[in-house]
């Protein structure tokens, strides 16, 4: 079994925080989860939170920001022993052994090249590295990932084929019983699922009843926070720039619209582009890679950004009762 890693922040007190996909914020502002209190510091500085490869740092304010003596202006990727200079405080970034999580709620069963085995963890690796969950004798290091967020994902680290479809590496697909995936080498077939991840996969009128009862986005200066809840369980996750303009659009549409119906393409693209000339293509884009992030939260970000049949509308996909707001 692979050992996985996870990230810290350390402060000079040795007081560790998680770095999850939420980030977290620093800043001068009250609501920071670590506040500064220099006065050349900016009420929302920064933001540290894990990306799709590890840690991240987003400068978010004008005060002064460096990384082991390097100023940063925008965003730059984290590895453990690297020293974020703030005002006031200076934090070391600590990765280690992962502390063993709960089982997720959903579980399913793939069939193979090795047999049937169980999808417990998420991500769930397969590849020829020896960090893999499920260890090939040849091809790439990493060749896919299975992510559960109550239903099952594939990503393509490497190309893939789903049912017959090429899929490019690094889109991330919902996969349902019975689904093909092949990858240089071989195949799994997801065999079953069990009844909760099975329901949340209806179809018809009734789906939209099993969206997310509360949504709560809220902007920062590069990017947002958006908390989803149902059931007395929330997840958050931090979006980048236009990713979470995207949501907003959607959280936030223009009369006659309202949060949970498909928005038109030619009404959200130019909410996300003021001014400029963007495509179909370029919203595609940017919903794969928003749904990447949701996922990574675990979320289902392929049914919460949902896209109509045909691909000429989207919509944030939740309760009919849901609570939504913006900040």
């Amino acid at each position: 079994m692979s050992v996985r890693f996870a990230a810290w922040l350390v402060a000079p007190d040795g007081t560790r925080l998680a770095i999850k996909p939420t980030g977290i914020l620093v800043g001068r502002a009250p609501h920071c989860d670590l506040v500064l209190t220099e006065p050349d510091a900016s009420r929302v500085q920064a933001i540290v939170f894990a990306g799709a490869e590890g840690p991240c740092l987003t400068v978010l304010g004008k005060g002064p920001t460096s990384v082991n003596g390097e100023p940063v202006v925008h965003e730059r990727d984290l590895a453990g022993g690297d020293r974020i200079e703030l005002p006031g405080l200076a934090l070391e970034v600590l990765t280690g052994p992962e502390e063993a999580a709960a089982p997720p709620r959903s579980s399913w069963v793939l069939r193979g090249p090795r047999g049937l085995f169980g999808v417990v963890r998420t991500p769930f690796t397969v590849g020829s590295g020896a960090g893999a969950d499920l260890r090939l004798d040849s091809g790439p290091a990493v060749a896919l990932r299975f992510h559960l967020a109550d239903r099952l994902h594939v990503e393509a680290v490497a190309a893939i084929e789903i049912d017959g479809v090429a899929c490019d590496p690094g889109a991330i697909e919902e996969l349902r019983p019975g689904a093909i995936v092949r990858y240089a080498g071989g195949q799994f077939e997801v065999v079953s699922a069990n009844p909760m991840s099975l329901a949340s996969t209806a179809s018809g009128p009734a789906a939209s009843e099993t969206g997310p009862s509360e949504i709560h986005l809220e902007f920062l200066t590069r990017g947002g926070r958006l908390t989803v809840g149902s059931r007395g369980l929330h997840r958050a996750v931090y979006l980048p720039e236009r990713r979470c303009d995207l949501v907003a659009a959607l959280l936030q549409p223009p009369t006659p619209f309202a949060p949970g119906d498909f928005i038109p393409d030619e009404v959200i693209l130019p909410r996300i582009w003021p001014g400029r000339p963007m495509s179909r293509v370029d919203l595609n884009v940017l919903i794969h890679r928003a749904r990447h992030d949701l996922v990574r939260a675990e979320l289902d970000g392929a049914a919460l950004l949902d896209r109509a049949e045909g691909g000429s509308a989207t919509r944030f996909r939740m309760a009919r009762d849901a609570r939504v707001s913006v900040a």
